[in-house]
């Protein structure tokens, strides 16, 4: 154990931020998994509606120029969203809950068992070390998200330009 040399209010007060940071880190990692997966649907469900439009009964398309940029464009951005989904809804490595097992096991029951500023202290250094790594990956995964808001509107753009140039 580290030497105490603060106040034991304060240690108190470290871990319970690192506490509420680490949960905010928790609900930002969901929410972001949650409209990525409204935005592919989204996605999915404007290229539905342009196919729809763009063959109105037809079996093949008839695209002058300016219509096939518009398609690749469109199929291009449905790429770059679907590629960002898989990124955020992979796996992270990250720590968003204390394991009950160590604390008790390290602090409580331990041959030297610590005192609870100890405890405040040591748990609020290791949350701070696991905010540090958690917002890596929160940064990459939110990065992505706004890549795929990109993609969305490439596509967007693009299968309406596609719409606008089929040949009559």
């Amino acid at each position: 154990m580290a030497e105490i040399m603060g106040d034991p209010a304060g240690y108190a007060l470290a871990f319970a931020e690192g506490k509420a940071a680490i949960a905010g880190q928790q609900a930002t990692l969901k929410e972001t998994r949650d409209r990525i997966g409204l935005l592919i649907s989204v996605a999915g469900v404007v290229g539905s509606l342009a196919a729809s439009i763009a063959l109105r009964g037809e079996t093949h398309l008839d695209l002058d120029w300016w219509g096939i940029v518009g398609l690749i464009a469109g199929l291009a951005g449905f790429a770059v969203i679907a590629t960002g989904a898989v990124c955020v809804w992979w796996p992270t490595k990250g720590v968003f809950n204390l394991d009950p097992a160590m604390i008790v096991g390290s602090y409580v029951e331990g041959p030297d068992p610590a005192a609870l500023v100890e405890i405040h202290r040591d748990l609020a250094v290791y949350m701070g070390n696991h905010i540090q790594v958690n917002r890596v990956g929160l940064d990459g995964k939110l990065r992505l998200f706004s890549w795929s808001l990109v993609g969305f509107a490439f596509e967007v753009g693009g299968l309406t330009l596609m719409i606008w140039n089929i040949k009559a």
